[in-house]
């Protein structure tokens, strides 16, 4: 072959793959770009989220409002705020601020937001409804909506056996179980409880109350007519499966949705909630946070799919835990406020049926009033053992 020949063959073959795999690579580079672009957009927003939701009133550090706490996850969020400030970070770094048809587009890719709180989940999601624009007019709108807080909430019941029964089929035939006992689980170790059981043949109310699981001296409805060594096991190692359960239900529920609006929007993008390992979503849990999916948005030659969370940042606030004098029985002869239920002085006065039990400021502890089965106590002072 003369060298022409070969020119030519490399002109019409070998030069138009390597111009496929050109195309190829640079819209792989590109699709990677604008991934990590969209992904760290999120990322900042979320941060942007739980920043806003700090409420602190005052940095005063003797008035401790400052979410210094080790003792458990409760802290006090507004997801309303967290939900809006996730929305203007994205709108901001878009720059698409005050345009509202471009806002409300954007949404269309965040099917569900999340705000983990210490005893329930916040879900923002996609809805159609009337939104008021003046005393005069309104007209309808689809955005993102904040809808009420969904509780950690588990039931289950102890049979005529003593055995532990969560069917809820079973816990509608009433007649087979000694008690019924609804729990709201919590981030932590602390419950709020409430339910039935059989006495003489009737049934009659539990008191509301909130304890830890693990509090001897207050968890003994828990298992009143069954065995106390099985429920305790059983809730405890029950608390993360349902809140995980309750989270993600809820998600997959509000993803699904959203195909509705996306469809009339003109969206073709099917959105689900992605498979997360069980072992990310316990460590979702540990602490309050944000957690959001974003979908469907056009990355090179594919779609962003990205599952997001942050909760580093919420760090965990402090109680005080108040408690009366016990005599004959406490070491300090005075009604106290600890740290945490950790405190041994906390442990041997009278903790039960204290209305409130906590607070969340050292001011709220010393002049508190409390009431204890209908006698109001007044003034607490740090407790000397713990020191808080």
């Amino acid at each position: 072959m003369k060298i022409t020949d070969f020119a030519l063959i490399f002109v019409v073959i070998i030069l138009p793959l390597i111009v496929v795999v050109y195309i190829n690579v640079s819209f792989t580079i590109k699709s990677f770009q604008q991934e990590l672009f969209y992904r760290k957009l999120v990322d900042t927003a979320i941060q942007d989220s739980m920043q806003a939701m700090k409420e602190v009133e005052s940095k005063d550090p003797e008035l401790d409002y400052g979410y210094s706490g080790i003792i458990d996850n409760r802290i006090n969020v507004n997801a309303n705020i967290g939900k809006s400030a996730f929305l203007e970070s994205i709108y901001n770094n878009l720059d698409i601020r005050w345009v509202q048809s471009a806002e409300q587009f954007i949404q269309q890719f965040i099917p569900v937001i999340a705000i983990i709180d210490y005893n329930g989940v916040y879900i923002s999601s996609i809805d159609t409804y009337s939104k008021q624009i003046s005393s005069y007019s309104s007209r309808t709108v689809t955005e993102h909506v904040l809808k009420p807080k969904r509780y950690y909430a588990y039931t289950y019941g102890i049979d005529n056996y003593g055995n532990i029964v969560d069917n809820a089929e079973q816990l509608a035939i009433e007649h087979n179980f000694r008690s019924i006992h609804h729990i709201e689980f919590t981030l932590d170790d602390r419950i709020v409880h409430y339910g039935k059981r059989v006495e003489y043949g009737s049934w009659l109310d539990y008191d509301i109350t909130s304890f830890y699981i693990s509090d001897q001296r207050n968890n003994s409805v828990l298992y009143d007519g069954g065995n106390e060594a099985a429920v305790i096991d059983h809730l405890k190692k029950t608390r993360k499966n349902i809140i995980v359960s309750i989270i993600t239900n809820e998600m997959i529920y509000a993803a699904n949705k959203n195909n509705i609006h996306a469809r009339e929007n003109g969206i073709s993008y099917n959105f689900v909630f992605p498979d997360v390992q069980v072992e990310d979503m316990y460590r979702y849990i540990e602490n309050t946070g944000v957690l959001v999916l974003v979908q469907g948005i056009k990355v090179g030659n594919k779609h962003l799919n990205y599952c997001a969370y942050g909760g580093g940042d919420l760090a965990l606030r402090r109680r005080y835990y108040l408690s009366l004098y016990f005599p004959g029985v406490s070491k300090v002869n005075s009604n106290l406020y600890h740290k945490g239920p950790e405190c041994p002085e906390y442990k041997i006065s009278i903790i039960d049926n204290l209305i409130p039990g906590v607070t969340d400021m050292k001011t709220e502890a010393a002049g508190a009033t409390i009431t204890r089965n209908g006698v109001q106590h007044t003034g607490f002072y740090p407790c000397p053992v713990c020191r808080p």
